[in-house]
């Protein structure tokens, strides 16, 4: 069985430290690889937890697709009528030779 043992100091704006420890132990035999992947998520999960949110980026160009083309779009508008599709028909090399 190992153990994992996780101190975090805290310090606040008059530098008196305080700390935390954790302990955690193991069914199965640690390696150096698993600890450092261990160590790698607890660090960005931390990052994550105490950081800055960063700005969105996806709503910015969410909202811009939202206001293109700034007008109502139908249904309709994906349907095609057999005129439509008679005009289609009619422009391409196919319908010299053969008629709907």
């Amino acid at each position: 069985m190992a153990k994992v043992e996780l101190t975090i100091k805290f310090t606040d704006g008059a530098q008196s430290p305080r700390s935390e420890i954790l302990n955690v132990e193991t069914s199965y035999p640690g390696d150096l690889a698993g600890e450092h992947r261990v160590a790698h998520i607890l660090f960005t999960e931390l990052k994550v937890t105490v950081g800055e949110p960063a700005a969105l980026k996806h709503n910015a160009v969410a909202r811009r697709w939202l206001d293109f083309p700034n007008q109502p779009a139908g249904i309709e508008r994906g349907f095609t009528t057999p005129a439509k599709l008679e005009a289609i028909y009619a422009r391409t090399p196919l319908s010299r030779t053969s008629q709907l």
